[in-house]
């Protein structure tokens, strides 16, 4: 199935619920499962980056729309997540933290590269985003949810909700196969490759 826009989306959910309403109250719908998707999906169309420079006191704005942290890394090397203590009001060890929408660090005033996961763009406010253009049945399923769920019909609203992280988790699994294929591992401290085969040496 192909649907193209947020139209075509309501139409189609409409149709599928027998909820006449859904359109009228599409942008609700919508947001309230992009919510959901967004607490569930962590793939490669979701992967952002930015390269910033911290202020004097470390600190730096994270880029609109992220979501989760991926990973900090200064001239291409990791740099940990801190545990900060409140109390003392310093850091307990060298790396970073978020504290809303800042980054804190106590690398002051220095480049960093920030890699992290952005939430889905909103169909309602774009008309389009990647997510129904590759995966529809994700979007018409988690409507159908919400659709059961303000009905009060809790047996159908479950039977939607385990259909969808059903979805979700082929769709994250797909996802991860694309970007890693097979891969060989061992343990002995030797670099790891890829391969056709999967084993693991101990």
């Amino acid at each position: 199935m192909s649907i193209s826009d947020y139209t075509e989306l309501m139409i189609e959910a409409a149709d599928r619920t027998g909820d006449t309403t859904v359109p009228s109250r599409g942008k609700m719908l919508v947001g309230m499962a992009e919510a959901y998707l967004n607490k569930k999906l962590r793939v490669s169309d979701m992967e952002g980056s930015s390269t910033v420079t911290t202020d004097a006191s470390g600190s730096v704005t994270m880029p609109s729309g992220w979501i989760e942290i991926k990973g900090v890394y200064r001239d291409k090397v990791r740099v940990p997540r801190l545990t900060y203590s409140p109390v003392e009001g310093s850091f307990t060890a060298s790396g970073y933290y978020t504290d809303g929408d800042t980054l804190k660090s106590n690398l002051n005033a220095r480049e960093i590269v920030i890699l992290y996961f952005e939430a889905i763009p909103s169909l309602h406010d774009n008309g389009t985003n990647w997510l129904l253009s590759a995966e529809p049945e994700i979007y018409l399923t988690a409507i159908a949810w919400q659709v059961a769920l303000r009905s009060s019909d809790f047996q159908t609203a479950g039977a939607a909700k385990a259909y969808l992280d059903g979805l979700l988790a082929e769709f994250s699994k797909h996802d991860a196969t694309k970007r890693h294929g097979l891969t060989e591992i061992n343990m002995t401290g030797e670099p790891f490759v890829r391969g056709s085969d999967f084993t693991v040496t101990v």
